[in-house]
């Protein structure tokens, strides 16, 4: 994240590659950069499902109100192509993490290979000190069985 006073936010840029016709080389497909004005975006993960649908869940923090939180957003094939949707807070961090400069480490969006429909979401937050916790999500996207 940027330094103190700084007005720079940082972002999280995505990629979507495909492989037309099937075999082929990859191409990109689709990306954006995912921000706002406020909030620092960071160590994002991304997963598809069979569907298409894409799951993307990140770390989020700012220098005002919010300590770092874990936030997910997604899109599904009928979005509008290079964008995600409004994200939601998954957890609300309570806290700054010290002594530590390392973060997020085990942070990923994976698929269920049972049906190729459940997504599981994992991430770090703090509640202060050295202290961190992981949490973990599960989820299908409407449409997806």
């Amino acid at each position: 994240a940027p330094g103190k006073g700084s007005s720079a936010v940082t972002a999280e840029r995505w990629y979507e590659m495909r492989a037309t016709p099937a075999g082929s080389k990859f191409k990109m497909y689709q990306a954006g950069t995912y921000q706002n004005k406020t909030d620092n975006y960071w160590m994002g993960s991304l997963a598809m499902d069979k569907n298409g649908d894409i799951a993307f869940g990140f770390s989020v923090d700012n220098k005002t109100d919010l300590d770092p939180s874990i936030w997910l957003t997604g899109r599904v094939p009928t979005d509008p192509k290079n964008k995600l949707e409004s994200s939601i807070v998954v957890v609300k961090g309570s806290n700054i993490q010290n002594g530590s400069t390392r973060w997020g480490d085990y942070s990923s969006v994976s698929v269920d290979p049972s049906d190729d429909c459940t997504m599981w979401y994992t991430q770090e937050y703090s509640d202060g000190g050295d202290n961190w916790l992981s949490h973990a999500v599960s989820f299908v996207f409407n449409g997806c069985s």
